[in-house]
């Protein structure tokens, strides 16, 4: 049976254990409950997110525009 893209990540953050931050557009992509869900970053961002994208060493994005 095929993932959805959503287990997809969540997989794939679980495995390599990296904390996963979207934009507001992918809120809930993750739950915020889950222990690697880090909010949305942005113009209405979270702490947590911000201080994620802050102390990254790497950025995996999936359909993202900068």
């Amino acid at each position: 049976m095929a993932l959805t893209v959503r287990a997809q990540i969540i997989a794939l953050a679980e495995k390599i254990g990296a904390p996963v931050v979207t934009t507001f557009k992918a809120k809930g992509l993750v739950p915020d409950r889950h222990p690697l869900g880090g909010g949305v970053l942005g113009r209405s961002d979270t702490q947590i997110a911000s201080w994620f994208m802050n102390d990254a060493d790497v950025l995996v994005a999936f359909e993202a525009s900068f």
